[in-house]
């Protein structure tokens, strides 16, 4: 959470390489592979090597584009983190979102890997976002299949990416 409060309060930085090194500090601190196999479930063991890592990527760069538009909208907000709680390989760091009308806690999940923590969710206000996707993915799985949800995931991606307004971060029906 430092590294990225430090970039975002570097006034040297343009808004491209703002957000390249917001972009390499949470790939170097978030776990997508985990994120993805959570999200997918059974559909994770169903799904080929090839789907598993298009689904990895396009919801990588999904995830990316969406807190890019809050990275140009940060107007020197401050996080306050919390207590750690930590239980074996896991653990939850607790954070506070302050804004000028309110305090918005964010939770983020960690698993231990390799001596190193990786962030696998993220809870906003008791919201966890794995969950979120979870359910909404399962049922486009369920109604489209993999290939369906897959090319919608890489349609939102490239949309966020070419900086068109969207309603939502989930792909379109």
């Amino acid at each position: 959470m430092d590294a990225v409060m430090q970039v975002l309060n570097n006034p040297n930085l343009n808004r491209e390489q703002r957000r390249l090194a917001v972009r390499d500090v949470v790939r170097s601190h978030f776990d997508y592979r985990v994120m993805s196999r959570i999200i997918l479930a059974i559909n994770w063991r169903k799904a080929t090597d090839e789907q598993r890592d298009r689904f990895e990527r396009y919801f990588r760069e999904l995830m990316e584009n969406t807190y890019f538009s809050a990275i140009d909208n940060y107007s020197g907000e401050e996080v306050r983190i919390g207590r750690e709680k930590r239980q074996g390989k896991r653990a939850v760091v607790q954070t506070m979102l302050i804004t000028k009308s309110k305090q918005i806690p964010i939770d983020f999940k960690l698993l231990s890997k390799s001596n190193d923590w990786a962030v696998y969710d993220v809870v906003i206000e008791g919201v966890s976002l794995i969950s979120n996707y979870r359910v909404e993915y399962r049922g486009l799985v369920k109604r489209e299949g993999m290939e369906g949800l897959l090319y919608k995931l890489e349609r939102k991606a490239l949309q966020l990416k070419k900086g068109a307004k969207t309603d939502s971060v989930r792909p379109a029906s």
